[in-house]
């Protein structure tokens, strides 16, 4: 179940498709936010926990979930 996420919601919008995790526990964000949608963010959220988390700030934005070396 996801807690209260709704101040996350708020004051942002979205771009694009959410992206799941591989084993679809997160979801990667494209966002928006600011009065004029000027800043734009990848934000991980985390489905069990309701956790936010930015992964990049004013960056390019994701399609695609990418692979990490172990």
């Amino acid at each position: 179940m996801v807690k209260d996420i709704g101040s996350f919601f708020t004051e942002r919008g979205f771009g694009g498709a959410p992206v799941w995790s591989p084993d679809e526990t997160k979801l990667l964000l494209n966002t928006y936010k600011g009065a004029n949608l000027d800043s734009q963010d990848v934000m991980l959220l985390d489905l069990k926990s309701g956790k936010t988390t930015r992964k990049s700030h004013n960056g390019d934005l994701i399609s695609s979930w990418a692979a990490q070396d172990r």
